[in-house]
C-alpha cells in the first residue's frame, strides 16, 4: 500500500491498495459499519453501507432534506479522512473520535449556514435542520460515552 509493499499490515491481504484500505480490509469494514449505522440513526437514511457511498460519497439524495444530504456528505468525508490519517498508526479512529470530529466540523458548517441565512430566508430551514442533526449527534455521543464508561 505504501512504497513497494503490497501486503496489508493489518490483515495480511496481498491486495493492499486504496480500495482495500478504505473498504475491503476487515478492520476498515467494521469501522464503516459502526459509522454508517450511527449515521443512519442520526439521519434516518437507510442504505448508507454501500461501497460507493463510503468511498465516493454516492448515495440516494432526496430533494427534501438538503441539510441531511450535506450532513451525510460531511460525515462520510470525515470518516474517509480519519481512516486515511490513522491507517499507519496501527489503530483506526474510534466511534468517539468520529463523533468529536463530526461535531467539530458540523458546528463550523453551522456557522457557514448561519451566514448564508443572511442572504435570504430560503436558507433558514436548512440551518434549522442542520442544528437539529447536530443536536441528535450530541445526544448520541453522550449516550455512547456514558455506555463506554459503564463497561
Amino acid at each position: 500500500m505504501y512504497g513497494s509493499a503490497a501486503t496489508c499490515a493489518r490483515c495480511g491481504s496481498q491486495n493492499a491498495d486504496m480500495a482495500h484500505m478504505f473498504w475491503t480490509c476487515p478492520e476498515a469494514q467494521s469501522q464503516w459499519q459502526a459509522f454508517t449505522n450511527t449515521l443512519t440513526t442520526i439521519t434516518g437514511r437507510e442504505n448508507l453501507r454501500a461501497m460507493e457511498t463510503g468511498l465516493l460519497g454516492l448515495f440516494r439524495r432526496t430533494k427534501v432534506g438538503n441539510a441531511v444530504n450535506r450532513f451525510i456528505d460531511l460525515a462520510l468525508l470525515i470518516t474517509r479522512r480519519a481512516i486515511a490519517m490513522n491507517w499507519k498508526d496501527g489503530h483506526l479512529p474510534s466511534l468517539s473520535h468520529w463523533f468529536a470530529a463530526t461535531l467539530k466540523w458540523g458546528k463550523a458548517e453551522s456557522v457557514s449556514l448561519s451566514r448564508e441565512e443572511a442572504c435570504g430566508p430560503s436558507r433558514i430551514p436548512i440551518a434549522l435542520e442542520w442544528d437539529t442533526l447536530l443536536h441528535v449527534m450530541e445526544v448520541l455521543s453522550e449516550e455512547y460515552r456514558d455506555a463506554m464508561l459503564d463497561v
